[in-house]
């Protein structure tokens, strides 16, 4: 049983879907929104159900290139398992959001659609995986507008933090084709790394993060501006960015970009304390 139960634990990635219900719940409850558990089963859920499908596909794409990466130790997912938990998952949520509407269905049905081909085909393509896996982790947060909340927000700032998650998301997703770069190649993907190589893609790496921490500083400055204590913690995120990028070029240990992954997860989670400042 365990060998069954362990790989679908594994490939759900239990902290990254948590991390996700935690940046919807706490936008859902400063936002002023009524109604947690219609928030919770149609528009939470869903997402959360979707997520999991993509990731259990991807896992399952993935075996033949987390051989090569050395990744033996990671459970194997068997076939009938996976696409029955794959399809279930998918169905559901499918289910679920038709119920509340028809444009959170199509929304939903286009998101399953570009998770598989992802997994399927486009994780090997240079930036086009990498850009479609970004836009994705920013709709999880982006798909709010479905559920009605009061009028709380500015929403120029709800498109700042739409914008942070991208931006850090697609980092993280370059710093992991960097990672896995040589399983890959013998896989025969075309990642950003193997395409352009290591040190384009960490200047690359090195561009975002500094934009992206201009830009958190700027808008750090409205904060300023009125007075905000906000100010402090944006400054503390900007800063944070600058170290992530200047460590891309200091950092010399050959786990580097392990590191720098799991560095740049902190990072994001980090943002679950600016949606306060949304209101």
């Amino acid at each position: 049983m365990l060998t069954l139960i362990l790989p679908i634990l594994h490939s759900l990635r239990p902290l990254n879907l948590l991390l996700i219900f935690v940046f919807q719940l706490v936008i859902f409850l400063f936002g002023g929104g009524h109604g947690a558990v219609g928030f919770t089963f149609f528009l939470t859920f869903p997402v959360l159900l979707v997520a999991a499908g993509g990731y259990l596909v991807n896992n399952f794409c993935d075996q033949k290139k987390d051989a090569f990466n050395q990744k033996e130790n990671r459970p194997k997912l068997a076939v009938k398992p996976f696409l029955f938990i794959y399809f279930g998952f998918n169905l559901l949520a499918l289910g679920i959001s038709l119920i509340y509407s028809i444009e959170l269905f199509l929304v939903v049905s286009i998101v399953i659609f570009l998770l598989f081909l992802y997994a399927k085909c486009l994780s090997d393509w240079p930036l086009v995986g990498n850009f479609l896996v970004s836009l994705l982790s920013a709709f999880s947060v982006g798909i709010i507008y479905f559920f009605p909340i009061d009028n709380n927000w500015e929403m120029s700032h709800l498109y700042f933090l739409i914008i942070l998650i991208f931006n850090v998301s697609l980092v993280r997703e370059l710093v992991k084709d960097c990672e896995d770069m040589d399983g890959d190649k013998k896989a025969g993907a075309q990642t950003v790394p193997i395409s352009f190589g290591l040190n384009f893609s960490n200047i690359l790496i090195a561009l975002i993060l500094f934009i992206n921490s201009i830009f958190t500083g700027a808008w750090g400055f409205y904060f300023l501006s009125i007075g905000s204590a906000y100010f402090w913690l944006i400054v503390v995120l900007a800063s944070l960015g600058l170290a992530i990028a200047c460590s891309i070029f200091l950092l010399k240990s050959e786990k580097k970009y392990r590191i720098l992954s799991n560095v740049l997860k902190v990072y994001m989670f980090l943002g679950v304390f600016l949606i306060p400042a949304l209101r």
